[in-house]
């Protein structure tokens, strides 16, 4: 893999996402408050963004790995999630998070592996459906740990 021609036929809206990634991992490592519904937007953009093309497909055994992943991540984010200290602040419909390195691990993460997994797909077509599978393996135990941590805080904002 030649890394310069990686890096330079990348698309500028990559290097975007990078960016948000970045500063959003970031700003998780300090305590931060948070909106409940700005909690969602990462999951809901992850979820709809990269999986319409998986529910139109009609692949039942993808799918079915998918939704057992899933479901496996938000169990584990919904865990972790329940050993965060949070303050409430129901007159801003907010919480504070003490600043962590798991969400920006996640995020940055599931950045690397997206991205890699792109290139793989794009390079080696014999294998895509190796690359898809795999592909799979990492959506879904991420983005249902980012769903279970959400649900989990915005459970304990009404409980």
């Amino acid at each position: 893999m030649n890394v310069m021609m990686l890096l330079t036929r990348t698309p500028w809206w990559v290097y975007a996402i990078l960016v948000y990634v970045i500063i959003v991992g970031v700003k998780t490592l300090k305590t931060h408050t948070v909106e409940l519904p700005k909690m969602f937007i990462v999951p809901v953009i992850l979820l709809f963004g990269l999986h319409y093309k998986l529910l139109l497909s009609g692949d039942s055994a993808q799918i079915g790995l998918f939704i057992g992943l899933l479901a496996c991540g938000f169990v584990g984010g919904w865990l972790v999630a329940n050993q965060v200290p949070i303050k409430i602040f129901r007159h801003l419909k907010a919480i504070e998070l003490p600043g962590t390195y798991t969400t920006a691990l996640l995020l940055w993460s599931f950045f690397v592996a997206k991205y890699l997994l792109g290139y793989f797909k794009a390079t080696d077509p014999a294998n895509l459906a190796l690359y898809s599978t795999l592909d799979l393996g990492v959506r879904g135990p991420v983005l249902g740990c980012l769903w279970g941590r959400s649900c989990r805080f915005v459970q304990k904002y009404f409980s």
